[in-house]
């Protein structure tokens, strides 16, 4: 549970009870809470006792605390980006792009959403150019850093800039708590996730690769539709020109995530998971496109939206030149690409093994050792890139129907 020292001031003892929004360091009237990774990697909220006055803003501003009014019945669309080179660099179908793109050009809009540094951490920054859209494409499992964010994003708004934030459910609710009043220069959108994975994780797996192939990194997709978009893999470019790319059944870094290895404590009791929400758009991966709409995949990639309120209508509308747009019903959605809208995914009992080893052994032997990478993986790994080029990659997906290999359904907590 949350505990409160005195009378407010804030102490996290059970770590599912905090999703490391900010909120609370956000509001804070003295400045005396600062986030701090814990051995984990994750933020959590440290208060300096001395500099507290009790004025409970921390707690009243927690989502996990306090409830926060959700829309009304959303609408369900499934979206593409119409150019070519944007779907082809996008995870999915370069929905957010079209989307953020039209808000620039239309109200001069500030875009925040998570983006790789020169280091390859991933953190939020705020973008007010078409151009610098392309560092917030592709999927980055790895809990951002919104240190700051939320103060920035409410001067703009009461200097009456028109803003865009993106982020998990948690990061959208922890924002709208922060904020207290509603904005009408502000839209929400939330990216569907099934947990956000831990930065020191990903620290550690970044020596680990940069040290496997004896160079630094230039580039970082997570899924990259090498083999297309429903074969997508991790995508590493490195400065000696060499490139690594592995698909999320040998990766460590994206087969301890699928595992439910790395997630956030907190994650795994994600109160966020509603069909209604409160962000003006919902967005996640359409992988069933031909089941929807009983028209033919050519796997390059579909997005899928709930359209949450009339702000988000207005976002959709904005971007419908440069969309293709198809409406749906949204539980047949939801039913057939949005097990993650509603389903949290369980913390793997061996969890607590990866972050007792993952700064003392190799990522590599601890990935093999839990997680049981075995000699079918390794062909299957292999033979992808002969099935896509052979064109019968297309075939085995038939055969394997509807199965995925990122998502472990049984695993899922309805």
């Amino acid at each position: 549970m949350t505990n409160w020292i005195g009378k407010d001031v804030i102490e996290i003892i059970d770590k599912k009870h905090c999703c490391g929004c900010t909120a609370c360091a956000s509001i804070c009237p003295k400045n005396c809470i600062e986030m701090l990774p814990d051995e984990e990697g994750f933020l959590y909220p440290h208060v300096d006792i001395t500099q507290c006055i009790n004025c409970g803003l921390c707690e009243n501003k927690c989502p996990i605390i306090n409830s926060h009014e959700l829309h009304g019945n959303p609408e369900a669309i499934i979206v593409r980006n119409k150019d070519e080179d944007i779907l082809e660099d996008s995870t999915s179908g370069g929905a957010f792009t079209a989307i953020a793109a039209s808000l620039i050009i239309e109200k001069n809009a500030r875009i925040y959403g998570a983006a790789f540094d020169d280091e390859f951490h991933v953190k939020h920054l705020g973008i007010d150019s078409t151009v610098d859209l392309r560092f917030f494409r592709g999927s980055k499992f790895v809990q951002s850093d919104v240190r700051g964010i939320f103060s920035k994003i409410k001067n703009e708004l009461i200097n009456g800039k028109t803003v865009l934030f993106s982020g998990t459910p948690c990061q959208i609710y922890g924002l709208k708590n922060y904020l207290g009043d509603e904005y009408v220069n502000l839209y929400c959108c939330d990216i569907v996730c099934r947990g956000v994975p831990s930065p020191l994780l990903w620290n550690e797996y970044l020596k680990w690769i940069k040290a496997k192939y004896k160079s630094n990194i230039t580039k970082v997709k997570f899924r990259n539709k090498t083999y297309g978009y429903h074969s997508s893999t991790m995508l590493i470019e490195f400065s000696n020109g060499r490139i690594y790319k592995k698909s999320g059944r040998i990766d460590p870094m994206m087969r301890l995530f699928t595992k439910e290895m790395c997630s956030r404590p907190s994650c795994s009791e994600c109160m966020f998971k509603t069909k209604q929400r409160v962000s003006d758009l919902t967005l996640f991966d359409c992988k069933r496109y031909t089941k929807l709409t009983g028209k033919e995949d050519d796997d390059k990639g579909y997005t899928a939206i709930l359209i949450q309120s009339e702000k988000g209508r207005k976002l959709v509308e904005l971007a419908s030149n440069n969309l293709q747009i198809e409406y749906t019903d949204v539980d047949n959605l939801i039913e057939q690409c949005g097990i993650m809208v509603l389903g949290r995914a369980q913390s793997n009992p061996k969890r607590n093994v990866l972050f007792d080893k993952l700064t003392k052994e190799s990522l590599d032997s601890i990935t093999n050792e839990l997680c049981n990478i075995g000699l079918k993986d390794k062909v299957i790994e292999n033979a992808k890139a002969v099935l896509y080029f052979t064109g019968l990659i297309s075939f085995a997906r038939k055969l394997k129907k509807h199965e995925d290999i990122s998502i472990n359904e049984e695993k899922i907590k309805k």
